[in-house]
C-alpha cells in the first residue's frame, strides 16, 4: 500500500516541479536576453564614442586606453577619500 501512495506522489512532485519549471525558465531566458542587449548595448556606445574622439578631436586609441585603464583606479579614489578626490581627480585628467 505504500507504494501506491508513494508512486502517485512521486508523479504529483514531478508535475509541480515542471510547472515551476517551466515559467522560471521563461524568466531566466528573458533575464538572459536583456544583460546581452544591454552589454551589446553599452559595447556600441563605447565604440562610437572612441569614433567619435578619434575621427574628430584627433585622440590616439592608445591615449583612450590609458584613460580607459585608469578609470578604476580615479572612482576607487572617489569612493575611498570622498569628496576630496575631486582634486586628485581633476588633476589627474586635467591638463
Amino acid at each position: 500500500m505504500d507504494e501506491l501512495i508513494r508512486e502517485p506522489l512521486n508523479l504529483v512532485v514531478l508535475l509541480i516541479a515542471i510547472l515551476i519549471a517551466i515559467p522560471l525558465f521563461g524568466w531566466l531566458l528573458t533575464l538572459v536576453q536583456a544583460t546581452f542587449r544591454a552589454a551589446l548595448s553599452l559595447a556600441a556606445i563605447g565604440i562610437i564614442a572612441a569614433l567619435i574622439l578619434i575621427v574628430l578631436f584627433g585622440v590616439s586609441p592608445d591615449q583612450i586606453v590609458h584613460q580607459v585603464s585608469r578609470t578604476p583606479q580615479a572612482l576607487r579614489q572617489i569612493l575611498i577619500e570622498g569628496t576630496n578626490s575631486w582634486k586628485s581627480f581633476s588633476q589627474a585628467y586635467g591638463k
